[in-house]
């Protein structure tokens, strides 16, 4: 998308005409930022028109497997079973193909969303045609069943896959203790209120039950700048967090997250950090976080050099 950028110069030099020079800094920093990125959505990405070309049909697919295949084998090391194991993957995207292979393989399932993807018949027809003729030939699952039904029905019948379009705060439509692990995959940087998220969470796990959460620290209106959020104070990034629709990130740093699940009564059991910043960025963003009047700016730079996290959890028996 082309932004045309001579009005917004123009009334930044206007601005700046009655500040006194010390305002300056602040000021050129928070509309470089606006400059710099991306305008809002005008939807959430979940409800934006698909693409179904075969190349993103077959991206796709792949994702699926893999995914359940890891989930699976998360499980299997657990020292516990799929048959018949309740499931539920917090904000699955734009298609349920995770669970719906691990429901072929033999697992109960749930999905929850705020923005709950809607069907498809171009992108989502095709897409589980695809995945079905990829279980079947790689003999993954051990029933076609649960992706026949999604097929024929168009949609998705609850008897295959029980759905509710909330947020993780609120996920009262699952019994307490419903299931034996939870998932998701970036999706927890898109969260308002963590504290509530994984209270939620500790509900509805059953005792000895686990939770796989991978999460993106980065800001997702520019990954190639991935800590430009942290710049923001704490009422701008509020703003900024809703009229994103919660998809630019969250500025929650991975200590902190882990402390709210610790908080919530989960032990922790691996931190995995497959993901640092890029020092030569780091080393031209600390002086601007310094100088800044976001709630980080005194952070430790040690704590703030990690991208992506991956936390297992556990809910203690």
């Amino acid at each position: 998308m082309e932004i045309n950028l001579i009005p917004r110069a123009r009334r930044l030099v206007e601005r700046l005409g009655g500040l006194p020079f010390s305002a300056w800094p602040h000021e050129i920093l928070d509309a470089s930022r606006r400059i710099a990125s991306p305008p809002p959505p005008a939807l959430p990405e979940n409800f934006r028109r698909l693409p179904h070309d075969a190349e993103t049909i077959a991206r796709d697919v792949d994702y699926a497997v893999f995914n359940a295949q890891a989930y699976r084998g998360f499980l299997e090391q657990a020292g516990d079973t799929l048959d018949g194991a309740w499931l539920l993957e917090l904000g699955p995207g734009r298609n349920f193909g995770v669970m719906l292979t691990l429901a072929c393989m033999g697992a109960r399932v749930a999905v929850a969303d705020r923005f709950l993807a809607p069907w498809e018949d171009d992108y989502h027809g095709r897409f589980y045609a695809a995945l079905r003729q990829r279980i079947d030939r790689e003999s993954i699952g051990q029933s076609l069943a649960p992706l026949d039904a999604v097929i024929a029905a168009r949609d998705y019948p609850s008897a295959v896959l029980m759905r509710t379009t909330a947020g993780g705060e609120d996920l009262s439509a699952f019994s307490d203790g419903q299931f034996d692990a939870v998932f998701s995959n970036a999706v927890f940087e898109h969260v308002r209120d963590h504290a509530r998220v994984f209270a939620e969470l500790w509900r509805l796990t059953r005792p000895g039950g686990y939770g796989s959460h991978q999460v993106d620290f980065r800001d997702h209106r520019a990954l190639e700048r991935p800590l430009e959020l942290l710049l923001l104070a704490p009422k701008r990034y509020r703003r900024t967090f809703d009229e994103y629709f919660g998809e630019c990130g969250c500025q929650l740093r991975p200590r902190e997250m882990s402390q709210l699940f610790e908080c919530a009564g989960f032990h922790l059991l691996t931190q995995e950090r497959p993901r640092q910043v890029d020092e030569a960025y780091f080393a031209g963003f600390l002086p601007r976080l310094r100088a800044s009047r976001s709630a980080y700016r005194e952070w430790p730079a040690e704590a703030l050099r990690d991208l992506e996290v991956r936390y297992v959890v556990r809910k203690p028996s």
